[in-house]
Parts: structure tokens; C-alpha cells; sequence
């Protein structure tokens, strides 16, 4: 991983206060998670962002959720509202954070894993993990035990690279200096060493599971049919919040349009 890559991550976990507000389930783990993900896919071929970002604007001791919510309020209430939109059936940590992937970043193919509860299932699942293709990633779904018994979630990304599985911490301290970060990135294929890095000082991994970001989910109307933009990308990729009409579909500069192939 480049210097470069590792200061926007960097500047990514340290992104919330003591304060942060939420969405739903979404706390500022999550969201940092989603941005790491997004970024990593997006921008993996040419370079980090240097600022912004790509749900909410990096700044240290600032939360995340305040530029998410004037950037896309649409996208912060269907995260609010997710069990009610998605179901009862969804009504569960893991399955409410895999809706959250299909609505944050709907454009890749989400693969939910089991749900690890021991010791010695979480180490054979991480085998697994170090196992996998380099290039793999996954959002990690954490359940920790704290001290006085009580439960708490967390959520991180994983990746997979040649020499093994990477854990980027998120929401972290504003005092966690760069080189402790960076230390926390050195990649490793021993199970026991990556379990560590999944828990905290006086916190206990009791629960583990994983989604996969998978490769880009192919929906024909996403190719076929757009709205002002016969490429599907643009600044309007994530929806225009208009309804298509006869002059806006496929249109793209110029007044030309782009014929819709035949079936």
C-alpha cells in the first residue's frame, strides 16, 4: 500500500468526534468503512482523493454524518428508515448492514458470509480469508465484548493483498498518530496476529462476519437507459431525482441521443 494511500485512510478513520451522530445502524465506523471501500474501487488505478470524499468531506474531529446528510439526504433517510423499508426479515445486524452495502453502493455484487460465534470458528473463517485471491475485500460486521460484559458492533474493511490480509481500523482517535496507523496496516498471514487487529485493548471479538464486495453487478437497464447521460457516468451516476421523460432518456450533449440497441 502507497504512503499516499495510507494518509487517505488515515484521514478517512479520523473523520468523527466523541459526538458523531448515526443513520439507522450506521455509526461513523460503518460510513468511514463505506468510504474506504468506495475510494479503494474507485480511485485504486489513478491515485487517493487528496480532499472531499466520496459520501462525506475527510476532517479530523469533524462527523462524517454532518457533509453525508447535505450531499445525499435522500440516501441518509433510506439508512434511517432500513427496516422498515427492507423488512422484518432484515432485522438483524448482518442482514441490515448488507442492505446498507445494496443501497450505499449498489453497483457491485454483495456476498454475505455466515455468522462466526467462536474462537476457534473466527480463526478457521480468517484461514479463509488469508486463502483468497489477492485483490479480494470485504466489509468485516464485528461484535465486541466489552469489560463489563456488555455488547458493541464495529465494522472495518479487509483486504487481501500478496502478503496477506489487512485490517484498516476506522473511527479512530483524533491523538492516533500516522506511524501507529501505519503500523496497524502491515499485512499479515497468521489468523491469530489478524484476530488481534480485529479487537481493541480490554475489548473481545465474540462475532464475526463478513460481506464481499464482489465485482460490478450487471443490471441491463444501467446500460441501456439513462437519464441526461447516454454513458451511465457523469455527476448524475447516482440518479438525477427526476423521473426519465421522452427528452431526457439517453440524451447526451450536443441534443443528440443514443438509440436503444434491439432485442
Amino acid at each position: 500500500m502507497t504512503e499516499a494511500w495510507i494518509r487517505r485512510l488515515y484521514d478517512i478513520a479520523r473523520s468523527t468526534t466523541r459526538q458523531t451522530q448515526h443513520s439507522g445502524i450506521c455509526g461513523a465506523c460503518l460510513l468511514q468503512t463505506f468510504q474506504m471501500l468506495a475510494e479503494l474501487q474507485e480511485y485504486h488505478s489513478q491515485g487517493p482523493l487528496s480532499a472531499g470524499g466520496y459520501f462525506f468531506d475527510t476532517a479530523p474531529n469533524t462527523d462524517p454524518f454532518i457533509s453525508f446528510r447535505q450531499r445525499y439526504p435522500h440516501l441518509d433517510n433510506t439508512l434511517r428508515d432500513a427496516i422498515n423499508i427492507f423488512g422484518p426479515s432484515y432485522n438483524t445486524t448482518w442482514y441490515l448492514t448488507l442492505a446498507y452495502a445494496l443501497t450505499m453502493l449498489p453497483q457491485y455484487e454483495w456476498t454475505l458470509s455466515n455468522t462466526f460465534n467462536t474462537r476457534s470458528e473466527i480463526l478457521s473463517y480468517i484461514s479463509s480469508l488469508i486463502n483468497s485471491p489477492p485483490g479480494s475485500i470485504w466489509l468485516g460486521i464485528l461484535r465486541w465484548r466489552l469489560p463489563d460484559g456488555t455488547f458493541i458492533g464495529h465494522s472495518v474493511p479487509i483486504l487481501r493483498i500478496s502478503q496477506g490480509l489487512v485490517v484498516i481500523p476506522t473511527n479512530v482517535s483524533s491523538s492516533r498518530t500516522l506511524e501507529n496507523f501505519r503500523q496497524s496496516l502491515i499485512p499479515s498471514a497468521d489468523p491469530n496476529h489478524i484476530i488481534t487487529n480485529l479487537e481493541r485493548p480490554n475489548v473481545t471479538l465474540t462475532r464475526f462476519t463478513t460481506i464481499e464486495l464482489g465485482g460490478l453487478y450487471q443490471n441491463t437497464f444501467d446500460f441501456l437507459i439513462s437519464n441526461n447521460n447516454c454513458t451511465g457516468e457523469g455527476g448524475d451516476r447516482r440518479g438525477t431525482g427526476n423521473y426519465p421523460s421522452s427528452t431526457s432518456v439517453n440524451q447526451c450533449s450536443g441534443d443528440a441521443r443514443c438509440a436503444l440497441p434491439l432485442w
